[in-house]
């Protein structure tokens, strides 16, 4: 594929990314409304997890899309790496869910944010392709 259909996929991405981070926004501060009038921020917390791993995950579609265009023709079979999986995905996933298992939440909210992007992303590419040796 040329670098006009590359630029034009990615710019379609970030606007993607401003899109989904606008309207996420939006429906968190509905959700805090709502669950400030009924007392129960099941939903706002619920949302508050998995709304920034849901970002990690559509960042990583950036190397995703990008690899798959640069290698488009050659045969490739998919690994798992599991050194980034346990260095970086498991230690990132304890410590977003930690209040589940009785210690207590990070007190700063970007932290938390920042922590949760990471384990979308250190998720998703920690699924691989590599060159078959044929």
């Amino acid at each position: 594929m040329s670098k006009k259909y590359f630029s034009i996929i990615n710019i379609l991405l970030v606007v993607g990314l401003f899109f989904i981070l606008k309207e996420g926004f939006e429906y968190e501060i509905q959700l805090e409304k709502e669950s400030a009038g009924n007392f129960d921020p099941t939903k706002i917390t619920t949302f508050q997890y998995l709304f920034p791993i849901l970002i990690g995950v559509y960042l990583s579609l950036f190397i995703i899309v990008n690899m798959l265009i640069t290698t488009k023709s050659k045969k490739r079979n998919w690994a798992f790496d599991w050194l980034q999986f346990f260095t970086i995905t498991v230690p990132v996933a304890i410590i977003i869910f930690s209040p589940y298992i009785g210690f207590e939440r990070t007190k700063s909210p970007l932290t938390y944010f920042i922590l949760c992007i990471v384990l979308g992303y250190s998720l998703i590419t920690s699924i691989k392709k590599h060159l078959d040796n044929d």
